[in-house]
């Protein structure tokens, strides 16, 4: 895809999930307590009978170069898809993909990066994602195959079973990495169809 066809993927992507959620009267269209307070620019200026304010997609502040710093701090080559997807809009989303608020839009993406034995192995954490059967995983890209970003798949890696390799003490390389890992979505792209226009489909 050309840059201008990711960022309208981007764009039906959330537009779909925000529908999605208001036709489906969920909470997670609306502002949860757990979530801290939405910024001005990104509430409609309706809220639900709480008094919970609704919020809204707009223009991500993010630029290219705020993303390469990312890169070089981290010592890895973003998705081309990742990247748009970061620059292109706010946003509140729960449950598998980061959130992005206009004030402070690459903290919670860069906040699941800060343990460096993952991107170190070639992989890019992005998101956590809680199951319905309990237990908590930590959501990646598999950068093997950069930079055919096709053939990098998302994968996940049982919480419990990284604290479990990170607490050895012994040094975790790619090899030890691979046994927890499971399979999500053949690719980024494969991974934000599941997630937001497929909605019936637990990703």
């Amino acid at each position: 895809m050309t840059q201008a066809e990711q960022a309208a993927f981007v764009r039906h992507c959330y537009e779909t999930q925000y529908r999605t959620l208001e036709q489906a009267g969920s909470k997670e269209g609306m502002v949860r307590p757990t979530v801290p307070a939405v910024p001005a620019d990104m509430r409609t200026g309706l809220a639900d009978e709480r008094g919970w304010p609704q919020w809204k997609l707009i223009p991500s502040p993010v630029t290219a170069e705020e993303l390469d710093a990312l890169e070089r701090e981290f010592g890895l080559r973003f998705p081309s898809l990742l990247r748009t997807a970061l620059s292109t809009c706010c946003h509140f989303f729960g449950n598998g993909y980061f959130t992005q608020r206009s004030d402070r839009p690459l903290e919670d993406f860069a906040g699941t990066m800060r343990d460096p034995v993952l991107f170190q192995a070639g992989l890019l954490p992005f998101a956590w994602w809680s199951g319905e059967s309990g237990g908590s995983f930590l959501r990646c890209i598999d950068l093997a195959n950069m930079p055919e970003e096709d053939r990098c798949p998302v994968v996940q890696i049982d919480d419990m079973k990284f604290f479990d390799l990170s607490q050895s003490g012994a040094p975790i390389s790619r090899e030890d990495l691979l046994p927890p890992l499971e399979p999500v979505a053949y690719n980024f792209k494969d991974y934000m169809e599941q997630l937001f226009l497929l909605p019936e489909k637990e990703c």
